[in-house]
């Protein structure tokens, strides 16, 4: 009974985390497009972190769910900062435009990323099994964040991406508002 209200809450936790993820996203983007592109892949980077709890063979405890919920804002980091440097970039075309976001944030999501696996990494050596834990979801997110952001995500914006003012919140509601 108590693993089923642990796996609602966790559930709840993550849609509620997802949502502002994706409206925070909205709010530094501006463009819609860019904010589902980048919550797909903030929702793939959990998708493989919740993996792991069956993988170590864990129950889902309260450790489990606090650390999963957490890791939502690990999972958003650098996933925000190509999306909204995509789309205040100067240039209109998407290979430029990644190619861009990627040369002047790379460096800086590389160097976070070190500078948070060596702060959890302290946390991964604890005796107490919830540090344990939660350095491996901590280092586990980075992980899956740094391949998603740099990987998934600037492929789907290279393919997929929004060019122009294409999927601009601001354009879509000023051509709303010219509609009637």
């Amino acid at each position: 009974m108590t693993e089923i209200k642990f796996v609602e809450t966790m559930k709840q936790g993550l849609v509620i985390s997802i949502m502002f993820a994706f409206i925070a996203l909205l709010a530094a983007t501006q463009n819609l497009i860019m904010a589902f592109y980048a919550s797909l892949s903030i929702g793939m980077i959990l998708v493989n972190v919740l993996a792991l709890i069956p993988y170590m063979g864990w129950q889902l405890g309260s450790s489990e769910s606090v650390g999963v919920v957490i890791c939502v804002g690990f999972a958003v980091d650098y996933v925000v900062h190509l999306a909204s440097h995509y789309t205040h970039s100067k240039y209109n075309d998407r290979k430029t435009r990644i190619r861009e976001s990627l040369r002047e944030m790379g460096i800086s999501i590389i160097s976070g990323s070190i500078t948070t696996v060596a702060a959890s990494a302290v946390l991964y050596i604890c005796v107490i099994t919830t540090f344990h834990k939660f350095a491996l979801f901590v280092l586990s997110t980075i992980f899956f964040a740094i391949i998603y952001s740099l990987g998934f995500f600037a492929a789907l914006c290279t393919a997929a991406g929004p060019s122009e003012k294409c999927g601009n919140f601001c354009n879509l509601c000023s051509d709303f508002q010219n509609w009637y």
